[in-house]
């Protein structure tokens, strides 16, 4: 929630107070709204469909964006949204963004902050004391490895710019980029590892579709690298359904990558989701000598 007119007359604690109390209003009144109007979904004003799943959990932030506040209550109860609006300073804030890194894992942190704050109270405890215990228990270390963390980042940067709709990462855009946001920072390092191995095979002109990631933590999914010479074709979805297939996955993503010049390299995207159903067809596809050889850790040299 945002407003233009941050002046603040007299007692910063009232100001506060005051612009949280408008801040739950607004959320409930939106609330109510997509109860009565059982709104499935909104566009942006770019027309970019967003669908709301009727399981989503759905937070209520309140970022109060002025100097000088270092205490504030980090906790507000809404007894119309049956629940918690979590309140942050912007620094704080900015904060969270740094050092918890991942959509994924800041949305973990916003349960473990409602845990850890006590309700309407001004904690003694600071935001970077609630960060350091979230990240010991889920990492086992107050400041994890953050390698590979800006490069995921700078990959994010230029993603959608650098689609071909010719392959319809246009359409599956939205799919390519929740499926990326669930990735937690582990994942991350290894997706950016698989992600240059990948990329120095397809400069040594080596067809390789046996680097793969998944299951990913708490789904059916995984993420396939491969090298080829010339992107996405009928042959390569049909690889990424037969990894699909073999690893029992119900979606799987595919970075294919390949170069265009002798320095110029694309990674195209392509997304799968089927659910998975046992078949013959399929069983004795996987167990092709050259496709065997491949998921084995073989690679092929492609005519040149």
């Amino acid at each position: 929630m945002k407003e233009r007119n941050t002046t603040v007359e007299g007692n910063l604690d009232k100001w506060v107070n005051e612009k949280v109390e408008k801040c739950k209003k607004q959320l409930k009144d939106t609330y109510q709204y997509l109860q009565l109007d059982d709104l499935k979904e909104f566009a942006n004003e770019k027309g970019d469909t967003v669908p709301f799943g009727e399981t989503e959990v759905f937070w209520g932030l309140a970022i109060l964006d002025k100097q000088g506040l270092a205490e504030y209550p980090k906790l507000k109860f809404s007894k119309t949204l049956m629940g918690f609006i979590q309140c942050f300073s912007y620094e704080d804030f900015k904060k969270c963004c740094d050092q918890i890194g991942t959509p994924k894992d800041m949305t973990e942190y916003l349960g473990f902050r409602q845990d850890y704050f006590t309700l309407d109270e001004k904690e003694k405890d600071s935001e970077d004391d609630c960060i350091r215990n979230f990240l010991t228990e889920k990492y086992g270390v107050s400041n994890p490895d953050k390698r590979g963390m800006d490069a995921f980042k700078d990959f994010l940067s230029v993603f959608k710019d650098r689609r071909v709709s010719d392959f319809g990462e246009e359409e599956q855009y939205r799919e390519i980029v929740k499926f990326l946001a669930y990735l937690n920072r582990v994942e991350i390092r290894a997706f950016v590892t698989c992600l240059n191995n990948t990329i120095y095979d397809a400069k040594r002109k080596c067809l390789s579709y046996n680097k793969c990631m998944g299951p990913l933590k708490n789904t059916d999914a995984g993420i396939i690298f491969i090298a080829c010479e010339e992107g996405i074709t009928e042959k390569i979805k049909m690889v990424v359904d037969l990894c699909r297939y073999k690893k029992r996955f119900e979606c799987i993503l595919a970075a294919v990558i390949y170069f265009e010049t002798d320095i110029g390299f694309r990674i195209d995207w392509y997304y799968l989701e089927r659910k998975w159903e046992y078949s013959e067809t399929m069983e004795k596809l996987i167990n092709e000598p050259e496709l065997a050889a491949l998921w084995n850790g073989g690679k092929k040299v492609i005519n040149v």
